[in-house]
């Protein structure tokens, strides 16, 4: 349950578009995230209400590989920008 919420937190959107695509027949399409407000109303209804939360953590499974690419990528382009300020750095020395 944590790792759901804390998908949520981290990938709200995407956690709302997985929620949306799984469960059609509750509305979530509904669901605005406009803004942190927005964002924080929804998570505290995910808290309270067990059935949300059981829905989340099943939305977090098949959003998983999604949450896993995007952390390559962001591992992948970080590694990068290291490398070049290492080879620009060695270059100054």
């Amino acid at each position: 349950m944590d790792n759901a919420m804390i998908a949520f937190d981290k990938y709200p959107r995407m956690m709302l578009l997985h929620l949306v695509r799984n469960y059609p027949e509750y509305g979530f399409e509904k669901v605005r995230m406009e803004s942190d407000k927005d964002k924080i109303e929804f998570q505290r209804r995910l808290q309270r209400e067990l059935k949300l939360r059981c829905l989340l953590m099943a939305s977090w499974h098949t959003a998983a590989p999604a949450i896993e690419q995007e952390l390559i990528g962001t591992q992948e382009i970080t590694a990068r920008k290291e490398a070049q300020l290492i080879s620009q750095l060695s270059g100054e020395i």
